[in-house]
């Protein structure tokens, strides 16, 4: 299973609620890279570690079940998307 990412932006834009991204937090919870008019991150490509799901598993993750990895990380962001009314993506 991959991570059926919709490309929403929530996730870049509630970094506030981990302290984890606080680095790439601009100080209002959306991170520094992430381009509120074209909805997109404007350093993709060479994204940080922390923001790419399947490489972060690689990195820090792999004693964790890949699957169940997954479905936390899907579980997040359907909670992010409920808060902010958007359509969830299904697992």
């Amino acid at each position: 299973m991959d991570f059926p990412c919709n490309q929403c932006g929530w996730c870049c834009q509630n970094l506030d609620k981990n302290k984890m991204y606080s680095a790439l937090d601009r100080g209002d919870g959306t991170c520094k890279w992430f381009d509120l008019e074209e909805n997109n991150c404007t350093v993709y490509d060479t994204r940080p570690l922390i923001c790419n799901i399947e490489a972060m598993y690689h990195d820090s993750f792999f004693a964790m079940n890949y699957d169940e990895y997954i479905e936390l990380n899907i579980k997040t962001c359907q909670l992010i998307q409920v808060q902010n009314k958007l359509p969830i993506i299904q697992i």
